[in-house]
Order: structure tokens, then sequence, then C-alpha cells
């Protein structure tokens, strides 16, 4: 578990005979390429979003406690650029090669408006951006909502 969550460690299980049944990160990186190579076969515009940063605590809960003691929930549980590299590390590389090997599909990193110098933002003056310690709320789906806007647009003009 990451920080204070809670929850057994999920292990992947390649139910396809040509994934190799090694390690989470090896049927990943098969399980991606093989479903990016067959939407491409199929002539589908593929557009992947990238992960979020993973908070590690009860959002909300924290949220909640700082406003009640007028302290900034960002400042007491956002990660911070680094621990959120070094988190998504194994997978950004998987995306990067993914990048490599399929320059049709395009991809969308929500980490770029929700993570600055400073860490990754937690919650705005409108409110928490998680509704728990690694899903967006409706005003974080807002918030990167921005990122979107181009793929729709270009959808739209088909």
């Amino acid at each position: 578990p990451y920080k204070q969550e809670t929850g057994a460690l999920i292990t992947l299980n390649a139910s396809n005979p040509s994934y190799p049944n090694t390690d989470n990160q090896a049927i990943f990186r098969a399980a991606l390429f093989y479903t990016l190579q067959d939407l491409l076969d199929h002539g589908k515009t593929v557009v992947v979003i990238e992960e979020i940063p993973e908070i590690g605590y009860d959002v909300i809960s924290a949220y909640f406690t700082a406003a009640r003691t007028g302290r900034d929930v960002n400042a007491i549980i956002s990660p911070t650029v680094s621990e959120f590299a070094d988190r998504t590390q194994i997978v950004n590389a998987i995306f990067q090669e993914a990048q490599s090997r399929f320059p049709s599909v395009r991809f969308i990193r929500p980490a770029d408006v929700l993570c600055n110098t400073q860490g990754c933002l937690v919650a705005t003056d409108q409110g928490s951006l998680y509704r728990d310690s690694d899903h967006l709320s409706g005003l974080g789906a807002n918030y990167v909502a921005p990122l979107l806007q181009p793929v729709f647009a270009g959808m739209a003009g088909r």
C-alpha cells in the first residue's frame, strides 16, 4: 500500500496465453500494446489518458479536517512531483515506449495541470479535486477537462 492506503496488493494474471505471465509490469505492457494495436487495426482514433497523482490519504477527510482547522490541505497531503515521478516511473516508461511504437496514439497527462513545482494539487479554493485517494471528483474532472478539449474538437471536425 501507498502511504496510508489500505487493502491488499493487486497482482495481475494474464488470461491471454500470448501475454507473459511473469509480473504486473510485463502483463500491463503486453495488454496495453495489444489493445492499442487492435484498436488501430480497426481504424480507431486512440487517446490514452495517463495516470493522475495518487494521494495516498483519504482526501475528503483531510480536506474537511484542514478546513476546520484553517490549514491548507495541499500543504498537508499533496504528493511532491518527485514522489509522483517515483510512484509512476514504471508505467511512464511503458507509456513512453508506447508513444514511440504507436505515434498516432495521443497521450494526455492530467498531471500536467494537476502538478506544479510546489507539488500535485489535492484541492483548489472551490473544493476537493479528489473523491478519494486516487479518483478525481467532478470538480477535479472539470479541472483537467481543458486537456481534452482539443481531442473533442478534433473529433467534431470529422
